[in-house]
This record gives structure tokens, sequence and C-alpha cells, in this order.
């Protein structure tokens, strides 16, 4: 498997510490150094350094939930989302489950998001330009899903109101690139239900030409 070091070039893209969503966690004893026990904490599905990614599209990947760093799990066939490498080894969980029974009861990336039962990593996007924090005023069209494009649109009266970059959902064929030559769009890296009146920061990325396809 390929890793990357701290001293590797990586030209172009953008990287960004995301949360790794690694599945139902278990917990179990390893030997420790003075023989001893030491706690393990390992995720069904877990996710290395150098490893495909894509952007996690579950609903509780909301700004709110993640504190604004992205989601990110193991890539999957025929994914159509935007995808990166992880280029760090991955961080220890923020706070490990205090026993299995707690672990199991995180069920869910909401309730794992909540009790910072993730480990996070490093991730290279090589097709994003630029990614940043911007507003997203809902107007009620489809629901929001990170990682995928042709659901956002520069919100231009919005933007000069608010002085910040504002987008609105829009259905996919109304979708239109935000510069005059048709090779960057949009895409949220949060979740957002299908709202009329919803107004919620969104980490934004540009997205430039195709995003990767996996078969």
């Amino acid at each position: 498997m390929t890793t990357y070091n701290a001293g590797d070039y990586i030209k172009g893209g953008v990287k960004r510490t995301c949360w790794l969503d690694e599945g139902a966690i278990t917990l179990s004893n390893g030997r420790g150094l003075g023989g001893g026990t030491v706690p393990v904490v390992t995720g069904a599905a877990e996710i290395s350094n150098g490893m495909v990614v894509s952007v996690s599209v579950n609903a509780g990947n909301t700004w709110e939930n993640t504190g604004g760093s992205p989601v990110v799990t193991r890539v999957a066939n025929n994914d159509d989302l935007l995808m990166g490498v992880v280029i760090s080894e991955p961080e220890e969980m923020e706070r490990r489950p205090v026993d299995q029974t707690a672990a199991t009861a995180a069920n869910t990336i909401a309730l794992r998001l909540a009790g910072r039962h993730l480990r996070s990593a490093t991730v290279w996007f090589p097709n994003v330009i630029a990614m940043t924090k911007a507003r997203l005023k809902c107007a009620d069209a489809v629901d929001v899903t990170p990682g995928a494009t042709g659901l956002l649109k520069i919100d231009v009266d919005e933007c000069i109101a608010d002085g910040g970059i504002t987008v609105k959902d829009v259905a996919p064929s109304d979708s239109t690139p935000p510069v005059p030559t048709g090779s960057t769009s949009l895409c949220s890296m949060h979740y957002q239900a299908k709202s009329g009146a919803a107004d919620v920061p969104i980490m934004l990325a540009f997205v430039g030409g195709k995003t990767l396809g996996v078969t």
C-alpha cells in the first residue's frame, strides 16, 4: 500500500483535516510494553494512510454535528462523489467510549460525532481548487448531499447583501458553475435536508474538472 509522509510533495488540490467514518466500534485489550493490557479501539471499516476515500453522504454529517470538519468514509464501487486520499496517519479518537456497551450504543455517525468517537486524518482532495466556509440559504429544492456536485448555485443577491459567499440549493438541471468557462462546480462538504427556511453554514468546495470515477 502507498503511504504518505510529511515531506512528500503533493501538487495542487486542497488538504483538509477530516473525520473518519469507520463504522461500528469494538473495544478489546492489547498487550502493553510492560506485559500488561492496553485498550484497543477498532472500527468495522478502518481507514489508513494512503487509502482512497469519498465524502460521506450520511445525513448526520451537518456542520453543527461535525464542528465544520468534513467526514470521509471508505470508497465504494460506482461512487460518483468527491474523493480524496488519506495522506497522514490517523489521529487517535478524541474520546474513547468508556466500555463496549457505550461503543455499541454509538451506532450512527451522528452519535459517534456527538461523542467524538472518531479518528481524524489529513485528506488530500486533488480535484478541489479551493475550500471555504460559506452560507447555505435553502430554497426548498433538494437535499444537499455531501460530495455531490450540481446541487448548489451562487445566490448573487445574498452575496451582495451579506458581503460573503452564499449559495442556494437548486434542482440539478438549474445548477450553473460560478465561472464562465464552465470548468468549476460547487460541492457542499456537509449535509442539509431539503428546507424552505434553513439558513446554515457549510464547507463549500470549488471543484475543477471531473470528479474521480470508481468502477
